[in-house]
């Protein structure tokens, strides 16, 4: 198992995922009402990830063979091997605005001719020169922090920090987090 996190803003990741996919010949996918719907990254840039109701993506190669029926209950995204990626948002509301955090997993299975995990981790790697790596977690209600070195976040998403942007993993959460070196 491979995972990213990073604090990112949707333009950011859209283009991020649209460069690992036309690199790893992956086509995307999103579930709509139980329903999965194809996009293929030659045919444009993944842009709907900038829609608030886009939460939940999904990469995988596009010379997988599909089944005939492209619903939920067809489609075991994990099990196929398929990257998992939980897009964060810019939300805002009238007392604060929060940049919610970005989840990308990924698992090398047994019995499948490509290793996703692999180039989740390569992706990581190639997000270091431009990402900075390092964040503090605090519970605002109960207290403590913890340093989490593997997550990231880009410098846009320092920029929104500064002017007041809280992050945090879900928008309605007592956990936030800050720049470990800001």
């Amino acid at each position: 198992m491979s995972a990213l996190q990073i604090f990112v803003t949707d333009q950011e990741l859209g283009q991020i995922l649209h460069e690992f996919a036309l690199r790893r010949g992956l086509m995307g996918a999103l579930n709509i009402n139980n329903l999965f719907e194809l996009h293929d990254p030659e045919q444009g840039s993944f842009d709907f990830l900038q829609q608030v109701d886009v939460t939940k993506f999904y990469l995988f190669p596009k010379t997988q063979v599909l089944p005939n029926s492209l619903s939920d209950d067809a489609i075991a995204p994990r099990y196929l091997g398929w990257v998992d990626v939980w897009a964060g948002h810019l939300v805002i509301s009238p007392d604060r605005t929060v940049l919610t955090i970005t989840t990308i997993q990924a698992e090398n299975r047994q019995g499948l001719d490509f290793k996703p995990a692999n180039w989740l981790r390569a992706l990581k790697r190639s997000l270091t020169s431009t990402f900075i790596f390092g964040v503090v977690g605090k519970n605002i209600i109960y207290g403590g922090e913890h340093v989490y070195q593997d997550i990231a976040y880009s410098p846009t998403a320092l920029q929104f920090h500064r002017e007041g942007v809280t992050w945090k993993q879900y928008a309605t959460d007592n956990g936030e987090f800050s720049p470990l070196a800001s």
